[in-house]
């Protein structure tokens, strides 16, 4: 690693290395193609004002990805496993030759929900499965810059992403509590959940899930916690000072517990470059 390259440039090339020659991004060095990393390097590298010959090929391999009904899978061996969808509608965002694409990932969100809920629809992971915050918030700000903020779906999305706030601010991975016992709040989610609803509720609503994270960012050097807190904060006004020499201390750990994940190196370098949150860089307005 040379350490006299900005923390942006040393993750951007990090990813760009990774690109398979038929278009694309695997999870790991050397890893086959996954559409989930794709959109992942495609929104950093957009982020990043990457050559858009890399980013096409990328965005066309995605879209070939997609089947008939808009839906795109982890792998086409596991259609239910359709979370994918989300990132991939906004890695093919406002591109003039994937519109198609986008608006039938866009009508698949919107006519797909989880199936084991009787109040509040989020989305699930999976088809037929209980909804969760990471594929609500996704679905939520993919719904967002495609212009269907204010869809009935995606306001009860919202609905949905309160209902499961921690009492004393926060969000865990989904419910509030298992076997009457209360969850601790995750950085990540906590975030995530933010950049989801940042600009269509009110501030007081989310309150004390800003406080709980604005207290957390200090801690923080994974790639996946500190880019959603950075980001969530950042989408309210309350962009944190970001060490970059203890984030150049995560990537160097990757020499002891394992190499990062092209999502995980990709949240980081949108989290450096988003200032205003996860969509700002999409050049879009997600209270549409």
């Amino acid at each position: 690693m040379e350490m006299r390259d900005s923390l942006p440039e040393i993750l951007r090339r990090k990813i760009i290395a990774r690109a398979l020659p038929e278009g694309g991004f695997p999870s790991s060095p050397g890893g086959q193609y996954r559409p989930d990393a794709s959109a992942w390097a495609i929104l950093a590298l957009t982020s990043a004002g990457e050559d858009q010959n890399l980013l096409e090929a990328a965005r066309s391999r995605l879209a070939a990805d997609q089947l008939e009904d808009g839906r795109i899978c982890v792998s086409k061996n596991h259609p239910q496993a359709f979370w994918p969808t989300a990132l991939a509608v906004l890695a093919l965002h406002n591109t003039p030759t994937h519109g198609k694409s986008e608006q039938k990932g866009i009508d698949f969100l919107l006519q797909t929900s989880e199936k084991l809920c009787i109040s509040l629809r989020g989305w699930p992971w999976i088809g037929d499965t209980h909804s969760w915050v990471e594929p609500t918030s996704l679905a939520l700000m993919a719904l967002g810059v495609a212009g269907k903020g204010n869809h009935p779906r995606a306001e009860e999305a919202r609905c949905m992403l309160l209902n499961r706030q921690l009492e004393n601010g926060g969000w865990n991975y989904g419910n509030t509590a298992i076997f009457s016992q209360q969850l601790q709040p995750m950085p990540g989610s906590t975030g995530l959940a933010l950049s989801a609803l940042a600009g269509s509720i009110r501030r007081e609503s989310i309150e004390k899930s800003l406080i709980y994270l604005q207290r957390e960012m200090s801690r923080l050097e994974t790639p996946l916690s500190f880019g959603w807190g950075c980001l969530g904060l950042s989408a309210w006004g309350e962009r944190p000072e970001i060490q970059q020499d203890a984030l150049l201390n995560s990537l160097m750990r990757q020499e002891i517990y394992g190499t990062h994940t092209t999502e995980e190196l990709s949240l980081l370098l949108i989290a450096l470059e988003g200032r205003d949150g996860f969509l700002s860089f999409l050049g879009t307005d997600s209270n549409k």
